[in-house]
């Protein structure tokens, strides 16, 4: 079961994976179609990764689109937490959960019941799923590409921070990057409610393992963000 659905999981590209390392967490990506065919042919089960409690939360999707990516996130975290904590060697040791504002929480089971696992983040977008995992709070936003994001542009770009993408030599789709970055910045940073896009200001981007967004919150705080491509997809982790 493990050998199948692993055959699953994206492949990262090897700047990106050396920089998650850097960071300290683990990485996981699902494709959905091939879930949903092997889901559609009985060759995945999904009780031999979901413990009994995250059975019931799948059972209660009514909607094929989100059971599927919610599934396709979980399986995702098991597979990071499985790296990130080698000791443990079956998805079924860890069990899933959510806080009261939605964000994942991670629990390890053993004979002495169970205890907090590391911290969590999952995000899901046209056909991909993604789980990050580190020993710090963290952040993850997977996004594709569409004309979406150019059409809201002023709800989280000012123009001094487009003038400051193009002095970088990102242009275009790349505004998709710091959408990104300011979504998985906001999710790390965690709170009732959320960091809004336009009180974190792009100060600097440069390249390490990636291209990295530096994004500065309140009264100068700043926060380094890794941003990379997967094909279509913008993607960005944050550590904080």
């Amino acid at each position: 079961m493990t050998t199948r659905f692993t055959d699953l999981a994206a492949p990262l590209p090897p700047e990106l994976a050396a920089a998650v390392r850097e960071l300290g967490a683990t990485l996981a990506l699902v494709r959905l179609p091939p879930l949903a065919e092997q889901l559609e042919k009985g060759d995945l089960e999904p009780a031999g990764w979901l413990t009994g409690p995250e059975m019931a939360r799948l059972a209660g999707y009514r909607y094929p689109k989100r059971r599927l990516e919610w599934l396709g996130g979980r399986l995702a975290a098991k597979l990071a937490l499985l790296a990130l904590e080698t000791t443990t060697a079956s998805p079924l040791h860890w069990r899933i959960d959510s806080a009261g504002d939605g964000r994942p929480l991670s629990f390890l089971l053993d004979q002495d019941g169970e205890r907090p696992g590391p911290e969590i983040s999952i995000s899901h977008s046209h056909g991909l799923a993604a789980a990050l995992v580190a020993r710090r709070p963290c952040g993850l936003d997977l996004q594709k590409t569409t004309g979406a994001v150019g059409r809201v542009r002023e709800r989280f770009c000012t123009p001094d921070e487009a003038e400051a993408l193009a002095a970088a030599g990102l242009t275009g789709d790349d505004l998709t990057l710091l959408w990104a970055a300011k979504e998985a910045l906001r999710k790390g940073l965690g709170g009732t409610p959320l960091t809004g896009f336009l009180a974190m200001t792009l100060t600097g981007a440069e390249g390490a393992g990636g291209r990295q967004l530096t994004l500065a919150v309140g009264k100068g705080k700043e926060y380094k963000v890794l941003t990379g491509w997967l094909q279509e997809h913008a993607i960005a982790i944050s550590i904080i």
